[in-house]
């Protein structure tokens, strides 16, 4: 027993002085590369450091290749830094080949292993391809499981993922179920404070906001967002996001005012760390959003078009978040009366998500809301009613009764049927929807356009005194 407990003893310490080696020639390897890569670090400096990545990375190849322990975990950093910077093709690369370099070694360490599955999982979620993160997921948290066990931190990343990856592709309910295990995991083991189990706690409140839950969104992302700033301070990218999100859940609570400043502030830090970033585009996005509710419109558009032209740029045309831009684009044009512009890139958004989702995905289904508009605002009803059908049941199969996309669609088929003469059959399903946002969003960007939608039904029906009841609480 002894001669087993010494050479295992010997092969510990192999293993050690192996990976300090490791460790020292990352070192410094990365102390001349990286000082001011990472946006989080450099906080507004110039970040030019991406001429030296591309040089690094090729060194990296050329020079490291009988060090292939020291070649995947160069990989692994420099992928997390191309990641940071927005260049997600790049960090998949690096992250595929540090992979592939880790399965071959003589001796392949499971966990190093799993930990560039589960960033890899990560990068391929931003990049919209989430059949690949799932499997990517499910095998770096299988291997955690069986060496770490059931409550460990990395255990709780790779339900992250997998939990984000559920978000994605409209699966809330798992989402959710998903990001409360990772939490009271990270809760537990890293502490309240921790900026892992902060980041566990927005992503929490992203799926409260998507399944309505506003109040306890509201909740949990104020929390995360004063923890954060507790320890970042307010000059920090991911403190930027936390206002973000926080902004767009005082918007949909009827709060614009109190919105504005986040929107304002997130996307200045945004900017000024960043740069051409894909965060940089969402943040674009959010305040031409909030822009186009305040009837803002000449603000609005730069910034969308703004969104649109730099998520093209760094994620590339066939991605879910450019889908996003063209479809809030066609909303805005719907605002502005732009009705051809607004059904083209409603239409890119309808088909891309279709693609690179599936028909039955729910922001398909919302594509089709925003394109009925376009039907119904040019007189073709017809089309309107044939295609809302499809979108209430994608929303019906997707999300529970009551739930604002619903009721925003059963909106849409009660206009269509008041173009097509059905009033009778029109009114009571318009009053109903409506009724949701005068519930739950009274005053908000949404109760509005549902009340012109109303007076729109009532002004076909020619019933002034109605429509004119509603234009007044729209003013």
């Amino acid at each position: 027993m002894a001669i087993v407990g010494y050479t295992k003893a010997t092969e510990a310490e192999q293993l050690a002085r192996q990976e300090a080696e490791t460790s020292k020639q990352v070192s410094d390897f990365l102390v001349e590369l990286f000082e001011v890569s990472d946006p989080g670090e450099a906080r507004g400096n110039t970040v030019t450091a991406r001429e030296v990545l591309d040089r690094g990375s090729e060194a990296i190849a050329a020079d490291l290749a009988d060090q292939p322990e020291v070649q995947a975990t160069l990989m692994l950093t420099m992928a997390e830094v191309y990641g940071n910077l927005g260049l997600l093709p790049k960090a998949q690369e690096l992250l595929e080949r540090a992979l592939e370099i880790r399965r071959s070694l003589d001796h392949p360490e499971p966990l190093q292993i799993a930990e560039v599955m589960n960033k890899l999982s990560e990068t391929l979620i931003l990049r919209g391809e989430y059949e690949r993160a799932e499997k990517a997921g499910q095998d770096a948290m299988a291997i955690f499981v069986s060496v770490r066990g059931e409550h460990h931190e990395d255990v709780a990343l790779a339900l992250s993922n997998l939990a984000t990856v559920d978000y994605y592709q409209a699966e809330y309910d798992e989402a959710l179920s998903g990001w409360e295990r990772a939490l009271a995991i990270l809760e537990e083991t890293l502490g309240p404070d921790h900026p892992e189990t902060i980041k566990m706690m927005s992503n929490l409140a992203s799926g409260n906001w998507r399944v309505g839950n506003l109040e306890e969104t509201e909740r949990l992302g104020r929390l995360a967002l004063e923890r954060l700033r507790a320890i970042e301070g307010d000059d920090h990218p991911d403190v930027a996001i936390l206002m973000n999100n926080l902004a767009i859940t005082l918007g949909e609570l009827g709060r614009p005012k109190e919105a504005e400043p986040y929107y304002l502030d997130s996307l200045a830090i945004q900017e000024r760390i960043l740069g051409e970033h894909p965060d940089v585009a969402n943040g674009m996005n959010n305040v031409g959003m909030y822009y186009m509710r305040d009837e803002q419109f000449e603000k609005a558009e730069p910034m969308m078009r703004g969104a649109l032209e730099m998520w093209s740029r760094t994620l590339g045309a066939d991605n879910p978040k450019t889908y996003v831009a063209h479809n809030n684009l066609g909303q805005l044009y719907i605002e502005m009366d732009r009705i051809d512009d607004a059904e083209r890139h409603i239409m890119i958004a309808r088909e891309g998500r279709r693609r690179v989702f599936d028909p039955e995905h729910e922001s398909v289904a919302m594509s089709t809301v925003f394109l009925c508009d376009v039907y119904n605002l040019s007189g073709r009803f017809e089309a309107c009613y044939t295609t809302i059908q499809e979108a209430l049941r994608i929303l019906e199969n997707n999300l529970p009764p009551g739930h604002r996309r619903i009721a925003a669609a059963r909106i849409r088929l009660a206009m269509s049927l008041a173009g097509l003469g059905r009033f009778l059959e029109a009114e009571p399903i318009m009053l109903e929807a409506y009724g949701v946002f005068e519930e739950t969003l009274p005053g908000s960007a949404s109760d509005r356009r549902a009340r012109r939608w109303v007076k729109r039904m009532y002004e076909l029906w020619e019933r002034p005194e109605e429509a004119r009841r509603y234009a007044d609480q729209i003013n």
